[in-house]
């Protein structure tokens, strides 16, 4: 019984630390299983509303040396008996990539990691829609630093 009681304790302060604090950017990349050696750069936006969390997800790549992104709309969804947070793309709002490259939206299902003192979410990738093959890989992203106050700043006060 106090086995149980302590795995639900340990279980609760795992997901409600993935809930507490997303709000900012987490940049990283991801990889395809097929070519381990090979990263796109991708991030994370979460952006706190009154209506809920919004989150945003960037994908950039370079295609014979230029640079593409895409932008998509996410929803999120924590899942509490695996403490994953499991991010899939819905919609694409902004790209700059050419008309024959495919919308490939992904799932992405990470698991909130502390290590000294920096925040991070890994985990796996895969299509989001299962009748596309987009690929599946891994995730890695830190959260982004707060900027620093500026010190020269003065307050309005003053």
């Amino acid at each position: 019984m106090k086995n149980i009681i302590l795995s639900a304790i340990l279980l609760s302060i795992s997901v409600n630390s993935i809930t507490q604090d997303l709000t900012g950017v987490w940049k990283g990349r991801f990889n395809e299983s097929v070519s381990t050696d090979s990263y796109t750069s991708f991030e994370i936006e979460f952006i706190k509303r009154d209506s809920g969390m919004v989150v945003l997800t960037k994908t950039c790549f370079l295609l014979q040396e230029k640079k593409y992104f895409t932008v998509c709309i996410s929803k999120m969804k924590i899942d509490k008996q695996k403490t994953t947070l499991v991010i899939t793309e819905m919609e694409k709002v902004n790209s700059n990539t050419p008309e024959w490259i495919r919308d490939c939206f992904q799932k992405h299902t990470l698991y909130y990691i502390v290590k000294n003192g920096k925040e991070f979410l890994k985990g796996y990738w895969e299509s989001a829609n299962h009748s596309i093959n987009c690929g599946k890989g891994i995730t890695e992203l830190e959260k982004e630093a707060a900027p620093a106050p500026n010190p020269e700043m003065k307050s309005p006060e003053n």
